[in-house]
């Protein structure tokens, strides 16, 4: 199996001066999930959301599981970096082969696919999009794709803690 993930958190932290950002996040992964069944039809897209967006906005993330069959995990509360990092989860998933992590505001495009599927006919264990010259910080978190036993078998991390277990625990900051 190979998934497009997605993080969504923060709806307990929405105030009238963020709000905006929030909800370009909630509409984007709307579009991207239905976007993501016509240019990545053999991919599923999943979503790592927080307990209380969750409990917010469950209409939405049970629609988008019935009707485009995206799949789904509820997760504690978290600081922001690591729910950022949440959209790794499935790489310790036996089932998945590969993963794609995206950001929720930027739009899946046709254009994309075809360097996801360049990156899957090459045999590479990582996938990197940079096409702006802004985008110099090596790989980026929105921008990136993995094989799983690529992951697990060079790092030694079978499950979503080990690997975890290696940050430093600095998770508050951006």
């Amino acid at each position: 199996m190979k998934k497009i993930c997605y993080a969504i958190f923060g709806a307990k932290d929405k105030t009238p001066e963020n709000a905006c950002e929030f909800y370009a996040y909630m509409r984007g992964l709307y579009w991207n999930v239905r976007m993501n069944k016509i240019i990545y039809p053999d991919w599923t897209s999943h979503v790592e959301v927080d307990v209380h967006t969750m409990s917010l906005y469950d209409n939405i993330f049970l629609g988008l599981a019935k009707e485009f069959g995206m799949t789904y995990n509820v997760n504690p509360l978290e600081p922001r970096c690591k729910a950022m990092l949440w959209r790794m989860k499935p790489l310790f998933d036996p089932l998945v082969e590969k993963i794609l992590c995206r950001d929720t505001d930027a739009c899946s495009t046709f254009r994309e696919a075809q360097a996801v599927n360049a990156w899957e006919n090459s045999g590479l264990p990582v996938h990197g999009i940079a096409d702006n010259p802004y985008h110099a910080a090596g790989l980026m978190g929105g921008m990136i794709g993995f094989k799983s036993d690529f992951i697990k078998q060079t790092f030694g991390w079978n499950t979503w803690e080990a690997m975890m277990g290696n940050a430093n625990e600095e998770f508050e900051n951006h």
